[in-house]
């Protein structure tokens, strides 16, 4: 792809405790003279054993040692280690050749088809050491056997697959009950009852939590009080005429001051900034025991809009980092905050505006839509080896670990690509709708509006996709374009906070004055419903469509609308 600036490094996770080899560094000394020649010691397992057919199994194979000098990205390592096997109909199949880690060993996702006994063998030749990597040409930490040779090695193992597939390892049973965190680490089915919010705007205006379980009845379990609400009372005067407006109610601040906004949940803590008087987040900063209510702290000054749970995967460095940050964007300056106590952890500088979404790893990616440029970007939180995020980058063991805190990060070039995109013609300049990432880019390039600012529809109104999808084309590239009548009579067709469904391939749109909604597919384009009606319309009035309350949610299939009757 044009105008692309990959950094990714490619990682990847050994499985097995027994390849977690600490990366040492060897004394440089000069080579033996003559060259040793050192034994060389292979080893090969395929797990589990017995396996069903059709079910995954994990080939993995290493040396008795490291390969001498590697280190981080750098340094030596095992080459042309090429991996067969001989299926239970006497096939013998070349699996692929192979580069080891730089513990030595590597690993292979193999699904058997046949019951019998599977045979895999693995062969590494002679190996002349070298202080660099073999692809990248990076020096490693210098080893006292460069210019020396190991010798050639092979290992075989054999898998039982058998006809039913073996169940796996029952998970530990979900809690019956309240329960504690922290939960214990091998209890990973619980996630599904420790869901966390990371902030509504972080998903476009989507308020589904898709992985979370929801209580079956509703009940309190606790509460907080944080101003006085309800009828005031008459205080009397030196004239004893009471209050002039009797019954008068405390402003609950509905109309433009709402309360409770911005709410983030991270680890079985809320976080809010509570009302102060008129100012409906003037409070100082909270967080609070979501089961008990307890506030474990609160800060001044401060007032974070969204969080974030990061997992950060390299060969020195796994998992999600602890207790979560939580993000306040100022400017260009995104200021992160542990979720954990409140204080200042680092800021990332030089941030663009974009559209927002989450990754798999909890990387935040924003995409950038350049109409004048015709370009499409994707920024992210990701921590690129060459990213201030990152300690010290290179072959020591200090490598590849997350280590932003007490830095300013500048992250103003921190691209996965840019790409060229074709020219979006319109009524007006393209901008971006929604993102489904790995998927499509849903915009516009006409002035539909998400509020009721104006009245009438560009007619025609343009809609379209372009492709972030590698196996359907190239990213950026225009998936599909269509111009749409407006609706008659000057009425205002407009998209809504979160008009996606990413799973039934559908987008919504509404009609402000009327109500009536309409779906379009997200593949092509067309019309595939509507307009139809909401039914609580009818008791509802049609003045307030543009709120997000009122816009309506997709989730699980279905559009959900909802208003007073």
């Amino acid at each position: 792809m044009s105008k692309t600036k990959s950094k990714f490094s490619t990682i990847s996770i050994i499985l097995l405790l027994a390849l977690s080899v600490t990366l040492v560094s060897f004394p440089t000394i000069s080579a033996h003279d003559p060259a040793w020649t050192v034994p060389s010691f292979l080893y090969l397992t395929a797990q589990p054993n017995p396996i069903g057919v059709t079910q995954e199994a994990f080939l993995v194979w290493w040396t008795a040692e490291p390969p001498p000098g590697a280190a981080g990205v750098g340094g030596m390592r095992w080459t042309d280690m090429k991996l067969s096997v001989l299926t239970p109909d006497g096939q013998n199949v070349s699996l692929g050749t192979f580069t080891s880690e730089p513990t030595g060993g590597y690993f292979f996702l193999y699904t058997p088809t046949q019951v019998g006994t599977y045979t895999f063998g693995i062969t590494m030749p002679e190996q002349l050491v070298t202080d660099t990597h073999p692809e990248t040409g990076i020096p490693g930490s210098g080893s006292a056997y460069i210019g020396d040779y190991f010798t050639a090695a092979s290992a075989m193992a054999t898998l039982e697959v058998v006809a039913d597939p073996l169940e796996k390892h029952p998970d530990y049973p979900l809690p019956t009950e309240y329960w504690d965190r922290p939960i214990e680490g091998q209890n990973a089915a619980w996630s599904q009852v420790a869901s966390n919010w990371l902030g509504m705007t972080l998903m476009q205006g989507y308020r589904v939590q898709d992985y979370g379980a929801g209580p079956n009845s509703a009940h309190i379990m606790w509460t907080k009080s944080f101003e006085t609400g309800g009828v005031v009372g008459d205080g009397g005067t030196a004239w004893g005429e009471g209050y002039a407006i009797h019954g008068a109610t405390y402003y609950e601040g509905m109309s433009y001051e709402t309360r409770f906004g911005n709410v983030i949940i991270l680890n079985g803590r809320i976080y809010f900034s509570p009302p102060r008087a008129n100012d409906a987040s003037g409070g100082p900063y909270t967080c609070m025991d979501l089961r008990t209510g307890e506030i474990i702290w609160q800060r001044e000054g401060i007032n974070p809009t969204f969080g974030q749970l990061y997992d950060y995967e390299s060969m020195n460095q796994h998992g999600v980092i602890p207790s979560g940050v939580l993000f306040q964007v100022s400017g260009s300056t995104w200021i992160a905050y542990d979720a954990w106590t409140g204080q200042n952890l680092y800021n990332l500088t030089g941030v663009p505006r974009g559209t927002e979404v989450v990754t798999d790893l909890g990387e935040i990616d924003l995409y950038i839509l350049d109409s004048r440029e015709n370009t499409l970007s994707c920024w992210t939180t990701a921590a690129f080896p060459d990213s201030g995020l990152v300690r010290t980058p290179g072959t020591s063991s200090n490598a590849y670990q997350y280590r932003p805190v007490g830095k300013e990060v500048d992250m103003s070039d921190n691209y996965r690509w840019v790409v060229d995109i074709p020219d979006l013609p319109g009524s007006s300049s393209p901008s971006i709708v929604s993102v489904i990432p790995g998927d499509l880019i849903l915009g516009r390039s006409s002035g539909l509006t998400t509020t009721s600012s104006w009245r009438g529809t560009d007619d025609p109104f343009t809609i379209w996709a372009l492709n972030l999808d590698e196996s359907r084309g190239e990213i950026g590239e225009l998936y599909w374009i269509r111009n749409y009548n407006a609706p008659a009579g000057n009425m205002t067709q407009m998209f809504n906070y979160q008009p996606v469904d990413p799973v039934n391939r559908a987008f919504q749109m509404t009609i402000f004055e009327t109500g009536q909604r309409l779906g379009y597919s997200l593949d092509t384009g067309e019309l595939l419903w509507g307009p139809l009606m909401t039914p609580y319309m009818d008791a509802d009035g049609t003045a307030y469509q543009y709120f997000s309350s009122r816009a309506g949610q997709i989730a699980y299939g279905n559009l959900y609308v909802g208003g007073y009757g």
